[in-house]
């Protein structure tokens, strides 16, 4: 599903009667001018791709050219034109597909000469090229102290945004909108065989504007405009690709999103385009300026920000978002912007992009008023909230939701249920979208784990073993606690005793080399996904030091082998030692008092 944002009926902030609009903020360049040429039909029939024709095209003392291909244009399969500006050497080749793309035309060459050759492919026949006129460099549109939209002080900044492009001829601005090549601006710009041009180098000091390279230039397709004044002036198109195969998103990687809502009077905003200015260099090229929302009705917006001719179809952008289109100025200010949630500007929006076709539901059950979280922000730049909500994305998006283990009036997560399949009870989960999704979070009633087996009594010797066990459902987490003083909860490793822990968060709680004082009372806390409850005290109790066993290499008989073993674990082999440790006397050392007291107890000395 596509949703751009649509505004409703709302009143107006000030009284349209108080409208004082002069014009709108455009600049166009350049004029066409007949020029007929013709190659005539071309063969090349030998093995290898032929320069079958070449022209110079000139018009003197132009600052660019820009060609126009007649209708009788015919390029074989694998022949091409390429046309080469002799100022710069900007190049650019046209094959019978991207020729109609850029609806039968070149990108704008800088300098008066352009030289057009036809390469036809090997073993081609009819190919052919005409022309039928070119678009040259004559007058150039600057600022004025008498032009309307600035507010005071023209305070505008060169900027260098890679979303913002400069709408040609008619010398407008247009904004990428999604990655997909999406873009919009003013209704009064739209025309045929248009182009956009971004990264726009610095104008002439007479003020005659400087193309960027070719590959800087992309065709616009499938225009879709409205032209109707204050609050009715929009256009929506998809900028076609450069001689590298890439839309303008592939080769800035840039776009600006638009708003989910509207913005209120006194709003910080800005606008970004490529208007006309008193300094030469400055004119035609990016500049940013600044200033607050005036003025707000239900199609447009009134501000205080300062443009000039060119920047009709400059994006109007607060909070990071763009919330609408450059259309009217007037001397003093305010200047006007088409918003972007107007009904008829939305749905052209949303019948060409595609960065939020797929529409993800957040719903829950069993529980209200459930936060979901989200990642990443969707189109609009929302991530989670209280569900049920919606979010749109692009496709093939990776989204994560992630659900309270404990929902209001205790409830419990139970599952996610994602396009009617159970997901499992994990409180987290990761889709795809490659369709609209409907993602459920279920919850219940919120139950305590139910101990089926409580932890028993335990009794071991000094240096012994000892382990506890507890069995729970449904149960998620589990931690063993020792009561001193109050309860601690253990952690897997060695306790100040010496005695080693191991499954404190499991159900079975293994200690080894108990001491007396690891003696006391032992529990464990159960939980499920919201809800927790302790099962009985099971009781340690340590008797004195555990007997010893003279037979060491435990294999069935008390004699000098079990010295022998001894002698060997006590010098670090334990291969034949079937013991713990070789510390037989206690001392805490490992050496040949230890072999003594084994030579002792295998000659009957008690332990």
């Amino acid at each position: 599903m596509r949703s751009v944002f649509q505004a409703g009926v709302i009143a107006l902030s000030f009284s349209l009667a108080a409208f004082a609009q002069d014009e709108h903020p455009s600049a166009p360049v350049g004029t066409a001018v007949p020029y007929a040429a013709d190659s005539g039909w071309l063969d090349n029939l030998g093995p290898a791709e032929s320069t079958v024709y070449i022209r110079e095209v000139t018009i003197p003392n132009s600052s660019w050219l820009r060609l126009h291909f007649g209708p009788e244009t015919t390029l074989a399969p694998g022949s091409y034109l390429l046309a080469t500006s002799t100022l710069d050497g900007e190049q650019q080749r046209l094959d019978f597909a991207t020729l109609a793309m850029w609806d039968n035309s070149t990108a704008y060459f800088n300098g008066q000469t352009v030289i057009l050759e036809l390469r036809a492919a090997p073993n081609s026949v009819g190919n052919r090229v005409t022309l039928e006129q070119l678009e040259q460099e004559v007058f150039v549109p600057r600022g004025d102290g008498n032009q309307c939209g600035i507010c005071g002080t023209d305070d505008r900044q060169p900027s260098a945004e890679d979303w913002v492009a400069r709408l040609m001829p008619v010398g407008c601005t247009a904004s990428i909108i999604c990655p997909d090549g999406t873009m919009i601006s003013a209704g009064h710009c739209s025309g045929t065989g248009q182009i956009v041009q971004f990264r726009v180098p610095p104008s002439q000091a007479n003020c005659n504007y400087v193309n960027p390279p070719v590959a800087d230039q992309f065709p616009v397709l499938t225009p879709s405009a409205q032209n109707g004044g204050v609050g009715a002036d929009w256009m929506v198109f998809r900028a076609g690709t450069n001689g590298a195969g890439q839309n303008p998103y592939d080769r800035y990687g840039a776009f600006r999103a638009l708003a989910a809502t509207p913005v209120s009077f006194n709003t910080p905003a800005s606008l970004t385009g490529h208007g006309v200015d008193l300094t030469c260099v400055r004119s035609g090229t990016q500049q940013t300026a600044n200033g607050l929302i005036t003025g707000t009705a239900a199609t447009y917006y009134q501000y205080n920000i300062d443009l000039r001719g060119g920047n009709s179809g400059s994006s109007l952008v607060a909070n990071n978002r763009i919330i609408g289109v450059v259309t009217h100025c007037s001397q003093g200010c305010p200047n006007y912007a088409t918003r972007i949630d107007l009904p008829a500007f939305a749905n052209a929006i949303n019948a060409l992009m595609s960065c939020n076709d797929m529409e993800l539901s957040v719903q829950t059950t069993g529980a209200s008023n459930v936060t979901i979280t989200l990642t990443p922000e969707d189109y609009y730049g929302r991530t989670g909230g209280v569900a049920p909500f919606t979010r749109g994305y692009a496709l093939g998006t990776v989204v994560t939701l992630s659900a309270p283990p404990g929902g209001p009036s205790s409830t419990c997560f139970q599952r996610w249920v994602v396009g009617g399949v159970p997901q499992g009870p994990a409180t987290s989960v990761q889709i795809t979208l490659n369709s609209a999704v409907t993602a459920v979070a279920e919850y219940a009633a919120a139950s305590l784990p139910v101990i089926s087996q409580q932890p028993q009594p335990q009794t071991t010797c000094e240096g012994g073993d000892a382990t506890f066990g507890v069995t729970a459902s449904p149960a998620t987490a589990f931690q063993w606690q020792r009561l001193a003083g109050a309860w601690q909860s253990l952690a897997d490793g060695v306790a100040p005793s010496g005695m080693v822990i191991v499954g404190s968060a499991t159900p079975l709680l293994s200690l080894t080399n108990v001491g007396a004082a690891d003696a006391g009372s032992y529990r464990c806390l159960v939980n499920n996904q919201c809800r927790g409850t302790g099962s009985l005290v099971g009781t340690l109790t340590v008797q004195g030091p555990c007997g010893c066993d003279p037979d060491v290499n435990c294999d069935g008989a008390v004699n000098g082998f079990d010295i022998q073993a001894t002698e060997e674990a006590v010098n670090g082999d334990f291969s034949n030692f079937c013991q713990s440790t070789a510390d037989l006397n206690g001392d805490g050392s490992e050496n040949g008092f230890d072999i003594e007291t084994e030579e002792q107890r295998v000659n009957g000395a008690p332990c």
